[in-house]
Protein backbone atom coordinates (compact mmCIF):
# COMPACT_ATOMS: atom_id res chain seq x y z
CA UNK A 1 0.00 0.00 0.00
CA UNK A 2 1.09 3.08 -0.89
CA UNK A 3 1.24 6.31 1.35
CA UNK A 4 -1.52 8.29 -0.85
CA UNK A 5 -3.53 4.89 -0.74
CA UNK A 6 -2.65 5.07 3.55
CA UNK A 7 -4.25 8.38 3.63
CA UNK A 8 -7.30 8.34 1.45
CA UNK A 9 -8.10 5.33 3.67
CA UNK A 10 -7.48 7.77 6.52
CA UNK A 11 -9.88 10.20 5.35
CA UNK A 12 -12.41 7.32 4.81
CA UNK A 13 -12.08 6.23 8.16
CA UNK A 14 -12.25 9.77 9.88
CA UNK A 15 -15.60 10.80 7.56
CA UNK A 16 -17.21 7.26 7.99
CA UNK A 17 -16.49 8.16 12.21
CA UNK A 18 -17.49 11.53 12.33
CA UNK A 19 -20.87 10.72 10.03
CA UNK A 20 -21.51 8.52 12.71
CA UNK A 21 -21.21 10.76 15.54
CA UNK A 22 -23.60 13.52 13.24
CA UNK A 23 -26.56 10.90 13.26
CA UNK A 24 -26.56 11.11 17.18
CA UNK A 25 -26.24 14.65 18.17
CA UNK A 26 -25.88 16.21 21.64
CA UNK A 27 -28.54 17.11 22.56
CA UNK A 28 -29.33 21.02 23.74
CA UNK A 29 -28.53 21.42 27.74
CA UNK A 30 -31.72 23.80 27.16
CA UNK A 31 -33.65 20.47 28.12
CA UNK A 32 -32.30 20.52 31.36
CA UNK A 33 -34.64 22.05 33.91
CA UNK A 34 -38.44 21.75 35.34
CA UNK A 35 -40.78 21.33 33.43
CA UNK A 36 -44.63 21.32 33.65
CA UNK A 37 -47.09 19.69 31.32
CA UNK A 38 -49.85 21.82 29.99
CA UNK A 39 -52.93 20.09 31.34
CA UNK A 40 -55.44 22.61 29.33
CA UNK A 41 -57.24 21.09 26.33
CA UNK A 42 -56.85 17.63 28.26
CA UNK A 43 -60.05 15.12 27.60
CA UNK A 44 -62.34 15.35 30.85
CA UNK A 45 -62.73 11.74 30.62
CA UNK A 46 -61.10 9.98 31.94
CA UNK A 47 -60.29 12.88 34.68
CA UNK A 48 -56.98 14.34 33.74
CA UNK A 49 -54.16 14.45 36.28
CA UNK A 50 -54.30 17.41 38.28
CA UNK A 51 -50.32 18.27 37.78
CA UNK A 52 -47.31 16.48 35.98
CA UNK A 53 -43.93 17.88 36.87
CA UNK A 54 -40.56 16.77 34.50
CA UNK A 55 -37.46 17.50 36.31
CA UNK A 56 -34.24 16.80 34.03
CA UNK A 57 -30.82 16.72 35.14
CA UNK A 58 -27.19 16.10 34.61
CA UNK A 59 -25.54 13.80 36.85
CA UNK A 60 -22.55 13.84 35.23
CA UNK A 61 -20.38 11.55 32.95
CA UNK A 62 -22.43 12.55 30.34
CA UNK A 63 -25.57 11.42 31.73
CA UNK A 64 -28.84 12.85 32.58
CA UNK A 65 -31.55 11.51 35.04
CA UNK A 66 -35.33 12.80 34.21
CA UNK A 67 -38.07 12.32 36.94
CA UNK A 68 -42.00 12.36 35.92
CA UNK A 69 -43.84 12.94 38.76
CA UNK A 70 -47.60 12.71 38.35
CA UNK A 71 -50.54 13.98 41.17
CA UNK A 72 -53.66 11.96 39.48
CA UNK A 73 -56.95 13.18 39.37
CA UNK A 74 -57.53 10.63 43.03
CA UNK A 75 -54.44 13.44 44.27
CA UNK A 76 -52.39 9.89 44.73
CA UNK A 77 -48.62 10.80 43.54
CA UNK A 78 -46.83 8.68 40.83
CA UNK A 79 -43.38 9.05 40.25
CA UNK A 80 -41.01 7.69 37.50
CA UNK A 81 -37.46 7.47 36.62
CA UNK A 82 -34.34 6.82 34.81
CA UNK A 83 -30.72 7.90 34.42
CA UNK A 84 -29.64 7.59 31.00
CA UNK A 85 -26.90 8.90 28.24
CA UNK A 86 -28.38 9.94 24.95
CA UNK A 87 -26.87 7.09 22.89
CA UNK A 88 -29.66 4.89 21.72
CA UNK A 89 -28.52 2.27 24.74
CA UNK A 90 -31.08 0.83 26.51
CA UNK A 91 -31.77 2.41 30.45
CA UNK A 92 -33.24 0.53 33.22
CA UNK A 93 -36.35 2.53 34.05
CA UNK A 94 -38.75 2.77 37.28
CA UNK A 95 -41.66 3.80 38.70
CA UNK A 96 -44.17 3.10 35.48
CA UNK A 97 -45.77 -0.28 34.89
CA UNK A 98 -46.07 0.06 31.44
CA UNK A 99 -42.28 0.58 31.02
CA UNK A 100 -39.06 -1.10 32.61
CA UNK A 101 -36.67 0.83 29.54
CA UNK A 102 -35.91 3.55 27.83
CA UNK A 103 -33.28 4.26 24.72
CA UNK A 104 -32.73 7.44 23.92
CA UNK A 105 -31.13 8.88 20.79
CA UNK A 106 -31.25 13.12 19.46
CA UNK A 107 -31.46 13.65 15.59
CA UNK A 108 -30.66 17.08 16.18
CA UNK A 109 -29.77 19.09 19.90
CA UNK A 110 -33.33 20.31 19.71
CA UNK A 111 -35.02 16.80 19.29
CA UNK A 112 -35.21 14.16 21.94
CA UNK A 113 -36.43 10.52 20.72
CA UNK A 114 -37.40 8.04 23.55
CA UNK A 115 -38.14 4.51 22.97
CA UNK A 116 -39.87 3.42 25.45
CA UNK A 117 -39.78 -0.41 26.09
CA UNK A 118 -41.13 -3.32 27.96
CA UNK A 119 -39.78 -6.31 28.31
CA UNK A 120 -37.08 -5.55 24.99
CA UNK A 121 -40.02 -5.00 23.10
CA UNK A 122 -41.05 -1.39 21.76
CA UNK A 123 -44.14 0.15 23.69
CA UNK A 124 -43.52 3.57 21.86
CA UNK A 125 -41.81 6.48 20.93
CA UNK A 126 -41.54 9.71 22.12
CA UNK A 127 -40.97 12.51 20.28
CA UNK A 128 -40.62 15.95 21.96
CA UNK A 129 -39.00 19.42 20.59
CA UNK A 130 -37.78 22.53 22.33
CA UNK A 131 -39.19 25.73 21.04
CA UNK A 132 -36.52 28.14 19.24
CA UNK A 133 -36.39 29.96 23.07
CA UNK A 134 -35.77 26.75 25.04
CA UNK A 135 -39.14 27.36 27.11
CA UNK A 136 -41.51 25.22 25.75
CA UNK A 137 -41.32 21.43 25.01
CA UNK A 138 -43.92 20.27 22.27
CA UNK A 139 -44.21 16.06 22.68
CA UNK A 140 -46.25 13.49 20.48
CA UNK A 141 -46.51 9.83 21.67
CA UNK A 142 -46.54 6.79 18.95
CA UNK A 143 -47.95 3.56 20.36
CA UNK A 144 -45.75 0.42 18.62
CA UNK A 145 -48.64 -0.50 16.67
CA UNK A 146 -49.17 2.74 14.76
CA UNK A 147 -52.45 2.93 16.25
CA UNK A 148 -52.24 5.47 18.89
CA UNK A 149 -51.32 9.23 18.94
CA UNK A 150 -51.01 11.97 21.83
CA UNK A 151 -49.13 15.00 22.18
CA UNK A 152 -48.37 17.08 24.74
CA UNK A 153 -46.85 20.70 25.30
CA UNK A 154 -44.32 21.36 28.47
CA UNK A 155 -43.85 23.99 29.67
CA UNK A 156 -40.52 26.02 31.67
CA UNK A 157 -41.39 25.88 35.32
Amino acid sequence: MNSKQLLLGIVVVAGLSLGMVSANAAPSSKFIGTWGLDLAGMPASPPPPKSVTLVTSDVGGGKWKSTVETVGADGKTTKSEVTYAVDGKDYPASGDPNIDSNAFTSPDPNTLVIAEKKGGKLVDTLTTKLSADGNTQNASTVSADMKTTTTGVWKRK
